[in-house]
């Protein structure tokens, strides 16, 4: 639209530089409903779940568990740290 004249985008779009007619307001809200945008809820749980669900951030994990087991308790607790850091700021 942006190479059209002005006259030619209000036609198209059956309005006015005035805004649009009462008729066509309230034809266009039987059409397509109020302009309204759908807030959806998220339990917290789900949200902190969220966090963790990443791909990356699920490989963190399994090499800070690896870690334990290979007996490397430094490296375990610094990237299983990290993670848990990461989703509480996230969260």
């Amino acid at each position: 639209m942006h190479f059209k004249t002005q006259e030619e985008v209000l036609r198209e779009l059956n309005t006015s530089i005035f805004g649009l007619s009462e008729e066509e307001a309230k034809r266009r809200l039987g059409v397509y409903g109020p302009n309204e945008i759908e807030e959806r809820k998220e339990s917290l749980l789900t949200i902190l779940i969220r966090q963790y669900a990443n791909p990356l951030i699920i490989i963190l994990i399994i090499a800070g568990i690896l870690a334990i087991f290979l007996g490397n308790w430094h490296d375990s607790v610094v990237v299983l740290g990290l993670v848990l850091i990461n989703g509480i700021i996230g969260f």
